[in-house]
């Protein structure tokens, strides 16, 4: 007899414990309410499972473990992201169900700030609804990369933690990592306001101005409270047209980590309905000059 595939799977969970249950158990049991954008379920599980969840409800990622046709909850870690259960289906219901895993990441990149204005001005940023909504939905490119729905988060995502491997392996200061990583998450957020993403009142324009026109309010209180950060943090999000003229090595960073990503999405874009066996495609370059872009097959 084959033994059966067994599988695990995290999905975002609002959690609250509705009874704690003891009677005909050696160990302890609580029965709980799991509740997402679909709906809601009960779950008793072993009290240690939960622990480390608040019982009056926190959003939470839960694994699950299927087996053989069953399936049990395994394993919990809260969120540390603060939000009411209203706010958490909300977000959940906005967001495309195929990237809540990147929504999952935007909030626990949350707990990598330590510096208490700029956990503030990310957490309102993201908890803004004049942005958020959009921010979900925008995509980061009319066609050169990341132009599907969705695209800016999962692009935006992918810069900062591309940023902060790169300031981890040259061993950068806890400071100049946290202006990295909320620098990635904003870099793009101005094209919310751009035509592509907006057919109403959407404009062309440079996109990098238009970011300190959706960050406004949240940017003057991160201002008052933190000027340097602040400056910092404006720079990155600054127009450059040259690396050199950069003042802040997270500038640099987040500049590379921004072409980074882009490119990769680009070539592979490229490459996506092409035969298997093709090692090169031709491209109309920016200039007006054929590109031609080359993988490696072996």
């Amino acid at each position: 007899m084959k033994p059966g595939l067994s599988y695990s799977v995290s999905q975002l969970f609002w959690c609250e414990r509705l009874e704690n249950d003891q009677t005909g158990f050696n160990i302890p049991y609580d029965r709980w309410l799991l509740v997402n954008h679909l709906g809601g379920q009960e779950v008793v599980l072993p009290g240690h499972l939960f622990r480390k969840i608040n019982p009056a409800g926190q959003a939470a990622i839960v694994t699950f473990c299927s087996e053989r046709g069953d399936c049990k909850v395994t394993d919990s870690a809260p969120l540390m992201f603060p939000l009411d259960k209203t706010e958490f289906i909300s977000h959940l219901e906005i967001c495309q169900e195929t990237d809540h895993l990147e929504l999952q990441l935007l909030w626990q990149l949350y707990e990598c700030i330590h510096a208490e204005p700029l956990r503030c001005c990310y957490l309102n940023v993201l908890k803004d609804p004049q942005i958020y909504p959009r921010f979900y939905h925008a995509v980061a490119s009319d066609q050169y990369h990341h132009s599907e729905l969705g695209g800016l988060l999962r692009h935006s995502i992918e810069v900062a933690m591309l940023g902060l491997k790169i300031a981890d392996q040259l061993k950068l200061s806890i400071y100049e990592k946290e202006i990295i990583l909320v620098a990635g998450i904003f870099h793009d957020i101005g094209k919310i306001m751009l035509y592509q993403n907006d057919k109403t009142t959407g404009i062309q324009g440079q996109h990098e101005s238009l970011t300190f026109a959706v960050l406004g309010q949240h940017f003057k209180a991160l201002q008052q409270a933190a000027p340097s950060k602040f400056e910092a943090l404006s720079q990155c999000l600054s127009a450059r047209f040259h690396d050199r003229d950069a003042s802040y090595i997270s500038e640099q960073i987040v500049r590379s980590a921004d072409r980074l990503s882009a490119e990769v999405e680009h070539h592979r874009f490229s490459f996506k309905s092409l035969p298997d066996y093709f090692y090169f495609c031709v491209e109309q370059g920016h200039s007006g000059k054929k590109r031609i872009l080359k993988r490696l097959l072996s």
